[in-house]
């Protein structure tokens, strides 16, 4: 019941220790019929782990969370401990899941408890967890840098289909958003209000040119407002010799078309 009321979910290793300690001398109690000593050792079990599980220790990552739009010259974190860590304690930083190493020549690097990030840059935002080790136990703090939702603007908004004579043509279009966007943003197509898919791409069919027009890619992650990407399905025919030297989308010539980008 004294458990019971406290926050206590797991217990470490000393405390697994002391109870299986107690275990053994508690049936040694109960083959004698000594149940005096038996109420003794059960009640002084609790208290000792209470005592020892108090002793364990969490971690917090300050700033816990940066919203980060331009990259920056520095960015900190730093990991602090909750409790009563011991002095042989271990701590290493990962990023997304990588460990980052502890080397002050890198850009990124991790040594206990500071978390260093020279000349940021967009796609270095994710979550960060500074890891402490304690006798066997574990402890995770975490910060994050989220970047609202970015698109490539370089990508061309208009696509030319050569739909005459071939009614099987259909488009694939990928929504162009940059990579260090976080979290990852929902995306919505649309077109004329009506939604077409809720991918990162969508694939168009096209039987004649009432299908060509406008068709909106809208992005959003949460932070910042959302972004909207128009692309312009344009009837090949109208294409002019001028755009075919400019950095554009084009269409490969098969059964699907996709959106290729053409370097400059």
């Amino acid at each position: 019941h004294r458990w019971s009321r406290t926050e206590q979910t797991s217990f470490d290793s000393g405390s697994l220790i002391i109870m299986h300690t107690s275990l053994q001398l508690a049936l040694s109690c109960t083959q004698r019929l000594d149940y005096q000593a038996l109420l003794l050792i059960l009640l002084w079990t609790v208290d000792v782990v209470e005592v020892v599980s108090s002793q364990s220790f969490g971690v917090e990552v300050f700033p816990n969370f940066l919203i980060v739009s331009n990259p920056r010259e520095q960015i900190r974190f730093q990991c602090y401990y909750k409790g009563q860590p011991s002095t042989l304690t271990k701590t290493y930083w990962t990023h997304n899941g990588v460990v980052i190493p502890c080397n002050e020549t890198e850009r990124i690097f991790g040594c206990s408890d500071t978390l260093v990030l020279s000349h940021f840059q967009l796609n270095d935002s994710g979550r960060y967890k500074c890891h402490v080790t304690d006798i066997g136990n574990t402890s995770v703090g975490w910060g994050e840098i989220c970047v609202p939702t970015l698109l490539d603007e370089s990508v061309t908004s208009t696509v030319y289909v050569p739909i005459n004579g071939n009614a099987n043509a259909t488009v694939t279009l990928r929504c162009p958003v940059l990579t260090g966007t976080y979290p990852k943003p929902q995306v919505v197509w649309r077109r004329r209000g009506d939604i077409l898919s809720t991918d990162e791409s969508v694939t168009v069919r096209l039987v004649n040119t009432g299908q060509l027009g406008h068709i909106d890619c809208i992005a959003y992650n949460g932070y910042g407002g959302a972004k909207v990407k128009r692309f312009n399905l344009t009837d090949e025919k109208y294409r002019s010799s001028a755009t075919t030297a400019s950095k554009v989308a084009h269409i490969e010539t098969s059964n699907t078309y996709r959106i290729v980008s053409t370097p400059a």
